[in-house]
């Protein structure tokens, strides 16, 4: 009986450590090792959820992708640290920012996207100006000074100007182009349907 007992209390140990392990390997799978945010993977697994909930309440979901500026010249000129340090610097900033049931995801590089569920497009323009006003007055420190950091942004949102998610992830992104293409250092909202300029987008 008594033998019984423990065999079934390791093996009960042996499952919950198990469990334990498969999570951290979630975790590990969807994280971004260097930021600490969400990797893109984690999309393909809320993706759908999130447009289901916007449909399902009558709300929206804006999409804000960021993207920093000059980073190749930036670590060009300061190193791959100087680089590191930036994009640490921008997920930190956008972590402290969220609000409940936001998504901040790094996709790759030095590009970035959050996801706003029942937010404005002009909520979403004040907030990223406001991040973009912190990134800008927190320069990296490197071993050649102060290095100034700032980043391009493009915000879209379903069901507004997007029909899809997929979609308003490329819409988000075309407006990063755009503001790129104008200076950088800016926010780009997309322009809704029906709107004079329909299908372009437009400066905040």
């Amino acid at each position: 009986q008594e033998s019984l007992h423990v065999s079934t209390r390791l093996m009960e140990e042996r499952l919950e450590a198990n469990l334990r392990l498969q999570e951290q390997l979630h975790d590990m799978a969807h994280r971004d090792s260097l930021t600490g945010l969400n990797n893109r993977r984690i999309l393909e697994s809320i993706s759908a959820r999130l447009i289901d909930t916007a449909d399902a309440i009558g709300s929206s979901l804006v999409a804000v992708s960021l993207d920093l500026d000059h980073f190749k010249r930036l670590n060009d000129t300061y190193g791959h640290k100087a680089g590191d340090d930036a994009l640490v610097a921008i997920a930190g900033v956008l972590t402290r920012s969220l609000r409940p049931g936001e998504v901040a995801v790094r996709m790759g590089g030095e590009e970035f996207l959050v996801l706003m569920p029942n937010a404005g497009m002009e909520e979403a323009r004040a907030r990223t100006e406001a991040w973009r006003a912190v990134i800008r007055s927190q320069p990296v420190m490197t071993s050649q000074g102060a290095a100034e950091i700032t980043f391009s942004a493009g915000i879209s949102s379903y069901p507004e100007t997007a029909a899809s998610f997929e979609q308003l992830v490329q819409q988000a992104d075309k407006a990063v182009y755009s503001a790129k293409r104008a200076g950088r250092n800016r926010v780009v909202l997309v322009r809704p349907p029906g709107e004079a300029g329909d299908g372009r987008v437009r400066s905040a």
